[in-house]
């Protein structure tokens, strides 16, 4: 009976926290996008995720560098509208500092400066803003993150009717603690860590064994910047680009790559975005 009762229990918070998560995450899902590249009958074929991301009137869409790789062989395609739409631009690859080989390389971020149409005329609402952003980074707080993307296991049959349909998943998940950054050897500084094991998951109607999470790189993490979604009262911020779900070993997490060090970048690399973030730096949210 007290077994009946815990488990009982567990589910009402699961439910509540999910609640939470929903009331409070729905913005992810406009920023959010899946990016495909035709297979060999020249259907869209996902590939990862992406976040697209303004500073102020510059856009830019945001990925793992293994996902936007794939553009060397293959043309790229996000969603705009009820279109799809080439990932067509400027494109400039965020490697680790002393990475000698790609394996070595675990900041493995891209960015694609957007222009033209049909970028230049999509809504505001399709871009993270300045003040969605994680520019303090709240490092080894223990806070609850928000994880969205688009697993490919959930992108198999994209094509319903005339449509080609996205089907995204979230996980809130804790960041790791300092034990777990230090033994896997990862800077707290670039790197954010959320702990994520798939047979030990809880969605509102239980355990759950959650999907693999190949696919979701390239998506966002964000920060609740509380330890429990129950005390979050607002929406989370974009703290990071996951890159690279780690799902055997000691420790099983998903690695991002801090939002700040890709800000950084972009600021040496373009003047007007650096001009912008001087003048953007000077509205921080609360």
């Amino acid at each position: 009976m007290a077994d009946s009762r815990n488990h009982s229990a567990a589910v009402t918070q699961a439910k509540e926290l999910a609640a939470r998560a929903d009331a409070l995450s729905g913005r992810l899902i406009d920023v959010t996008s899946v990016i495909y590249r035709p297979d060999e009958r020249g259907e869209p074929q996902a590939v990862g995720s992406a976040v697209l991301l303004a500073i102020g009137s510059i856009r830019f869409v945001v990925s793992a560098a293994h996902v936007l790789n794939e553009g060397s062989v293959h043309n790229l395609y996000i969603p705009t509208g009820s279109e799809l739409t080439r990932l067509d631009g400027e494109a400039t690859r965020i490697y680790s500092k002393g990475a000698e080989t790609v394996a070595d390389d675990h900041v493995d971020v891209g960015v694609v400066r957007l222009n033209g149409e049909p970028w230049d005329s999509l809504n505001d609402s399709h871009f993270t803003q300045w003040l969605e952003i994680d520019h303090d980074g709240h490092f080894l707080k223990g806070y609850a993150f928000a994880l969205l993307g688009y697993p490919l296991t959930k992108q198999r049959e994209p094509i319903e009717g005339q449509y080609v349909v996205a089907r995204a998943y979230r996980v809130a998940a804790l960041e790791c603690n300092r034990r777990v950054y230090e033994q896997e050897g990862h800077d707290p500084n670039t790197h954010l860590l959320i702990g994520f094991d798939r047979r030990r998951t809880w969605g509102a109607e239980g355990p759950v064994t959650a999907p693999d999470l190949y696919g979701v790189s390239g998506g966002g993490i964000w920060n609740f910047r509380k330890r429990s979604l129950r005390d979050a009262a607002r929406p989370p911020w974009l703290a990071a680009i996951a890159i690279e779900w780690r799902r055997r070993g000691q420790y099983k997490y998903v690695l991002g790559t801090r939002i700040g060090v890709v800000l950084s970048v972009l600021a040496q690399r373009y003047d007007d975005v650096h001009r912008t973030i001087i003048d953007l730096a000077r509205i921080r949210p609360n």
